[in-house]
């Protein structure tokens, strides 16, 4: 592959178009239908897409795969042991928290451990009363099954313990209501506790992991299961441009998965890059008039500034939690 940028070459190709990035695959039925066989055929065109993540020294471990599909209702309720509110009424989500030993396929270390299990008891206090406070209550905790032995040394090392939180309205809503409700716990959850949530919504969920593409249906065995059905699945295989793996860096996100052309030297370049930022203002540094500290007017978190537009990190700023925070 000439190298992008390098002089033209006859007819219609263009070394400008080449590109190594990861790889997408989108699987749905058209009639709506949920069913395991979306689900099956999506992780198989998941494995055929192994030739587009990557691996580093440790051939077990990847650069990070998963899948998105639609909240598997029936399933829930038979797993979970305890009750849940009509489908849509209810949001489901995959929480990252301390791993003990056993998370991670290890030999028990007993202080290790008693840490990493009282850190997961703070971290469920502290998700609790944030979702108080955003008008949301716990329904349940499931530890998602899964297999470390699958997964190569670095992905164990640093897997956490895999767990899916559930909740409900206090005044059962549903909808986009209940979604806006389910996203300040998730930010909330992030910026003032560290804890990260793979997903957190009442119409969709996602599996992923420090995951090679063939690994994430044997490590994952609630994919495997004919209850998971879905009508729609999204997968990837992550090939990381500019940042180290992590299990937070897997896809797909809540609800994109990139091929990662926006990390390319010719898109930084012309200031679309993950160092530049096409905003059309820089962020306000202050809350839009008459924003609430709490509830979902805080998803309205942009507002147009009178200055110029600055690619400067320190212009960029998000509302949220009742005060201003830098991010970029």
């Amino acid at each position: 592959m000439a190298p992008a940028g390098s002089a033209p070459t006859p007819g219609l190709y263009d070394s400008r178009f080449e590109h190594d990035a990861c790889g997408v695959g989108f699987i749905a039925d058209l009639t709506g239908r949920p069913g395991h066989d979306v689900v099956s055929k999506a992780l198989t065109a998941l494995c055929n897409l192994e030739h587009r993540g990557a691996e580093g020294g440790d051939p077990g471990t990847g650069d990070g795969a998963g899948i998105l599909t639609q909240i598997p209702d029936a399933f829930f309720r038979e797993v979970c042991d305890f009750d849940l509110p009509p489908a849509g009424a209810y949001v489901a989500g995959l929480v990252f928290l301390p791993a003990t030993s056993a998370d991670r396929g290890d030999e028990p270390d007993h202080e290790r451990d008693a840490a990493a299990l009282a850190g997961q008891d703070i971290a469920k206090m502290a998700i609790t009363q944030l979702a108080e406070a955003e008008n949301l209550i716990v329904l349940g905790w499931r530890d998602v099954p899964n297999n470390p032995e699958v997964c190569g040394r670095g992905a164990r090392a640093a897997a956490p313990h895999l767990v899916q939180l559930f909740l409900a309205g206090v005044g059962r809503q549903r909808g986009i209501d209940l979604e806006r409700m389910a996203f300040c716990l998730r930010k909330r959850a992030r910026r003032e506790i560290g804890v990260y949530f793979a997903s957190l919504s009442p119409r969709t969920i996602v599996y992923k992991g420090m995951l090679s593409a063939p690994q994430v249906r044997a490590f994952f065995p609630d994919l495997s299961d004919e209850r998971y059905r879905s009508a729609l699945a999204l997968v990837h295989s992550r090939f990381s441009t500019n940042t180290f793996p992590s299990w937070q860096l897997a896809h797909p996100y809540r609800y994109i998965a990139h091929n990662g052309e926006i990390n390319t030297v010719r898109a930084t370049g012309t200031g679309c890059g993950p160092a530049r930022r096409c905003w059309p203002a820089a962020c306000s540094p202050t809350p839009p008039t008459g924003a609430a500290s709490t509830g979902s007017s805080r998803c309205s978190t942009r507002t147009a500034a009178t200055r110029p537009v600055s690619t400067s990190a320190s212009n960029c700023c998000t509302w949220a939690a009742g005060h201003c925070r830098t991010r970029c």
